[in-house]
């Protein structure tokens, strides 16, 4: 599983057969997929990423979320659209961030702007972790985000190459041709057949349409 980056450009069109594709994989996506909360100590409710339930473990339900969507002193909350909104815990986060003297970043590993959370219950459907992705520049590719938070909204998009630069801290990242706005980070990437093979965590904008 890689972190991925976004960029904002307009992805070329499909064919009746992809379409079809695109069409079940957002149908069956959608369920899975959650707006992300904090609670702060005095109530109040702060919307902070998209976030995708994506396996199980000890009858508990996984969700994937990028790390810096992560808020301190908070406890926290999904709701996947469906009436409820359900307390979840952090779980895994990336081992430099638990205590960088102990476990420091080797040379060239890139930032892995990724969390897990748990929460009670296996009632969500979950969408499945590729094993490795093998996605190809121009590769279709998936999301269902929460834009600025207002809704869950689906998006389709293209690979558009790798970050190679060596040392570079998105070494191996993806860059993507798709939609995005601030809400949208957490989000999952999906390849046609469903699996996430990416989270989304910036974007690039620019006069020239970057």
């Amino acid at each position: 599983l890689i972190t991925g980056m976004l960029l904002l450009l307009w992805p070329a069109g499909a064919s009746a057969g992809e379409r079809n594709d695109i069409i079940r994989a957002f149908v069956k996506a959608t369920p899975s997929v959650g707006a992300l909360f904090a609670v702060q100590e005095n109530g109040d409710m702060k919307y902070l990423c998209t976030a995708t339930a994506v396996g199980r473990h000890e009858g508990q339900t996984v969700v994937l979320s990028a790390n810096h969507c992560l808020d301190k002193g908070v406890s926290y909350r999904i709701d996947f659209g469906d009436g409820y909104m359900r307390p979840l815990v952090v779980w895994k986060i990336p081992h430099y961030e638990v205590d960088a003297q102990k476990h420091p970043k080797r040379y060239n590993e890139p930032d892995t702007d990724m969390a897990l959370f748990l929460f009670p219950g296996q009632d969500v459907p979950i969408i499945p972790l590729a094993e490795r992705s093998s996605l190809l520049p121009g590769a279709r590719v998936l999301t269902v985000g929460f834009p600025l938070g207002v809704t869950k909204i689906t998006y389709e998009g293209t690979v558009a190459g790798f970050f190679n630069r060596v040392g570079s801290t998105r070494y191996g990242y993806m860059m993507l041709q798709i939609f995005g706005a601030p809400g949208s980070s957490g989000s999952a990437v999906l390849d046609l057949d469903g699996r996430v093979v990416a989270v989304l965590v910036s974007a690039k904008q620019s006069f020239s349409g970057l």
